[in-house]
């Protein structure tokens, strides 16, 4: 993935897989970014169990945001892993614009 084909609005959007990178399912890496996911979704969860608790908007906006942001990892990690394995489908995400 060359910058020139990446989306440079956000984080995510940076976030590419190193060249050389070893082919197959990065296991780890998925996992870690759903345990991410998970607690921040368990935090905003606490938004409306606990009548006490009120974080503002922005706070529960960047924290959506977050999940987003980790989904899209999540999706990159995957699609890397298909298309290290796939060899022969590796281009046809790229004629079609579709992530498999």
């Amino acid at each position: 993935m060359s910058l020139h084909n990446i989306h440079h609005d956000t984080p995510e959007g940076m976030m590419a897989i190193a060249p050389g990178a070893d082919a197959g399912l990065p296991i780890d890496a998925i996992n870690a970014a759903c345990v991410r996911a998970r607690s921040v979704l368990l935090l905003l969860q606490s938004e409306f169990e606990e009548p006490d608790r009120c974080s503002s908007p922005a706070t529960i906006m960047g924290a959506l945001w977050a999940v987003e942001g980790m989904l899209d990892q999540i999706g990159k990690l995957a699609a890397h892993a298909y298309h290290s394995t796939h060899p022969s489908n590796a281009n046809a995400q790229q004629k079609t614009g579709v992530c498999i």
